[in-house]
């Protein structure tokens, strides 16, 4: 769903700004690099979603509270770094590079946690 998402925002940024707001002049020249940036941060998003729900169902809930936070802390330190480098346009990447950095993260906390022993082990 997220290749989807982020293909529906490359492909088609002015139209889902015409489905979401009245658009004027100045909306049209700065939309589509914004929706463009923004969306690929969907690509990322599933698989934090995925394995949230995954750690939850198999009773590791402290594991998905810390991804949560520093995702929190992570997105809120970029947010305010970013744009000092990259200008307005940083604030958009800060998305993304949340999400990436998050689902490093967490793909390799899902391999940890396949390595874990169980009580059944």
């Amino acid at each position: 769903m997220g290749v989807l998402f982020s293909l529906i925002g490359l492909l088609f940024p002015l139209q889902l700004m015409y489905f979401f707001m009245d658009v004027n002049p100045e909306v049209i020249a700065a939309a589509p690099e914004i929706v463009r940036v923004y969306f690929l941060s969907f690509i990322f998003m599933g698989v934090f979603i995925w394995a949230t729900s995954y750690f939850q169902a198999i009773m590791m809930t402290r594991l998905p509270t810390f991804l949560t936070t520093l995702r929190g802390i992570v997105l809120s330190s970029l947010l305010y770094l970013l744009p000092l480098w990259l200008g307005l346009s940083g604030v958009w990447w800060a998305m993304v590079l949340t999400e990436a950095l998050t689902a490093v993260l967490t793909i390799a906390c899902v391999l940890w946690s396949n390595k874990v022993p169980t009580p059944e082990d």
